[in-house]
């Protein structure tokens, strides 16, 4: 696996504050209230610090193209574990446009539509993938439709 792919993989954590006022040990103890699930899916996304994904694809944006052992674009993975717009999806696209009309191998379904099935589905990723091609939408349910009829 190449670095991006791992970091496509990889979950979206909340950024704490480990400085002596924002961090208790008691908190790191008892736990600070926060569950997982609250800190995976922070509504408001800190847009000033690039991300991982952000900095590998400036290091390397041929990495964008190259697929794991599945077929899996760095694309698919990073959608699939429900990274928003700006948490890497912009930058991978940037670097491999052509992703954006490419099947996840194990879903069959293109970026866009991908992004409306994760378990929290976000509207800007979604809106800004489809802006990218809306065409996209015409072809995908043009295809879908001759493959119903031919069946």
């Amino acid at each position: 696996l190449t670095p991006l792919l791992i970091a496509s993989m990889a979950p979206i954590y909340k950024v704490r504050d480990l400085s002596d006022d924002g961090y208790m040990l008691e908190d790191r103890i008892h736990g600070d209230g926060d569950t997982y699930e609250e800190m995976a899916y922070e509504e408001d996304v800190d847009t000033s610090q690039p991300s991982v994904i952000d900095i590998l694809m400036e290091a390397a944006p041929a990495a964008a193209a190259m697929p794991d052992l599945c077929g899996r674009l760095p694309l698919h993975l990073a959608i699939g574990t429900g990274k928003r717009w700006h948490q890497g999806v912009r930058a991978i696209l940037d670097a491999n446009p052509d992703a954006l009309l490419q099947q996840d191998s194990t879903n069959g379904l293109i970026p866009f539509l991908q992004a409306a099935i994760v378990p929290r589905p976000d509207c800007g990723t979604i809106f800004e993938l489809l802006r990218r091609d809306p065409a996209l939408l015409l072809h995908w349910t043009t295809s879908r439709i001759n493959c119903v009829v031919e069946q």
